[in-house]
């Protein structure tokens, strides 16, 4: 019972602290652009709202307070898949090894998985890359489609995977009856 607990703890901390980077490092970051940008004693300009749009006007503030942040969770998105292919590798043969004893050979459904959700999210955020350089109000426009969407992809994705998994495991329990 104690391990149980432990580990609904390690879950709940775990949730707490990817909650408060995913929420509290943007705040943090969108805040004191928003404040540099409208207090009148710092000439620094940001340009919100600039051209009629609630977006960065300043070229260069573009490059610092966007391009850079959304290049290095990119690159960060990059190490963490190959990391996630890695150790789900790793697991699946540790397991075959260790539970059925057969070769090392292994499924690529979860690796198919991490990558397409991969490529849903980091294709948005390359969208808005390319909005910032080409300044094109369709790429605008899709770009703010796309990122109105990422919450209803991943609960369609999700279920769509439960749903695969249900239906399996159904006929495998029949198939051995």
């Amino acid at each position: 019972m104690s391990s149980f607990a432990n580990s609904s703890h390690a879950t709940h901390s775990t949730l707490v602290r990817y909650i408060l980077i995913g929420w509290f490092v943007p705040a943090v970051v969108v805040s004191v652009a928003a404040f540099i940008d409208f207090c009148e004693y710092i000439e620094l300009t940001i340009g919100y709202g600039q051209f009629g749009s609630c977006w960065i006007g300043n070229r260069n503030a573009l490059l610092v307070l966007f391009v850079a942040p959304v290049s290095l969770v990119l690159f960060l998105n990059v190490v963490f898949f190959i990391t996630s292919v890695y150790r789900i590798r790793s697991s699946i043969v540790e397991t075959k090894r260790y539970f059925v004893g057969q070769s090392h050979s292994w499924n690529g459904q979860q690796i198919y998985m991490v990558f397409k959700m991969s490529i849903t999210f980091g294709f948005m955020w390359i969208l808005g890359l390319l909005e910032t350089f080409i300044s094109s109000y369709v790429l605008s426009f899709i770009f703010a489609i796309a990122s109105a969407c990422q919450g209803p992809v991943m609960l369609a994705s999700t279920a769509s995977n439960t749903i695969k998994r249900k239906r399996n495991s159904t006929k495998n329990v029949q198939s051995n009856l």
